[in-house]
């Protein structure tokens, strides 16, 4: 009979063995998945950012842009109907304003699903962390 329990006994250790590396490895897939998402909404403002630098841009002779680090400088609107904007792979062309704003509209749902995609993926993992805690307070 005790060779049962020492066998029963190895084999929930086994298991809360197994159990806590999975929690860890789920625990480092959420913590790069909150990365991504502070990422993913740092570009969604960024786009949103450029979105009303553009319709600025239609209203007004001059504006301010920023050179970086907190300095910017007056600049005398050239062309309001033409904007450069990387299209990828730091590939630059030339695009009438409507046409940037809809580049910038597709980003913009591009990333909103990417950020709805990793946030239905971090709440899995939360409810799976979740079941473990709840299966290792049972052993």
């Amino acid at each position: 009979m005790s060779e049962d329990k020492s066998v029963q006994k190895g084999l929930r250790e086994d298991e809360l063995a197994r159990m806590e590396l999975d929690y860890h490895v789920l625990q480092q897939r959420a913590a790069e998945l909150q990365n991504n998402f502070q990422q993913l909404q740092a570009l969604l403002a960024e786009n949103d950012a450029a979105s009303r630098a553009l319709e600025a841009l239609s209203k007004n002779e001059e504006l301010l842009l920023p050179l970086g680090a907190g300095v910017m400088a007056r600049f005398r609107v050239a062309d309001k109907a033409k904007v450069f904007i990387e299209v990828g792979g730091r590939v630059v062309v030339e695009k009438s304003v409507a046409d940037a704003q809809a580049v910038l509209k597709e980003k913009q749902e591009k990333i909103s699903k990417t950020i709805a995609s990793v946030q239905d993926e971090l709440f899995a993992i939360s409810r799976s962390l979740q079941a473990i805690e709840e299966k290792a307070a049972k052993k």
